[in-house]
């Protein structure tokens, strides 16, 4: 399957969010601290419409900081379902550090 992201830099005012999985924000200001000292490691992600499919708490971090643009890898997806399966994948597919690590 030819892998359609790219990376693309655009107004944060243009990434479109709407309803999100993730109610939760957790602690933004510690991001965006975080952001300012190392850089924003992993882009948001939108659709070929600027629609928000991952990286909320990125984004909002990022406007923290009173960015006015972001960097957005951006994924060409087919349907609604596809999105969806995006968001869970970004946020489930995680491993954890261990206590040793």
């Amino acid at each position: 399957m030819l892998d359609t992201r790219k990376l693309q830099t655009v107004p944060i005012s243009a990434v479109i969010v709407e309803d999100r999985i993730r109610t939760d924000m957790g602690n933004i200001l510690e991001l965006a601290e975080d952001i300012r000292e190392n850089g924003l490691i992993n882009p948001p992600v939108v659709n070929q419409n600027l629609r928000l499919l991952a990286g909320e708490r990125r984004l909002r971090a990022c406007e923290e900081l009173g960015w006015k643009e972001v960097s957005v890898v951006v994924i060409d997806t087919r349907d609604a379902e596809h999105e969806l399966n995006i968001e869970i994948s970004e946020n489930e597919a995680r491993k954890s550090f261990s206590k040793s690590e």
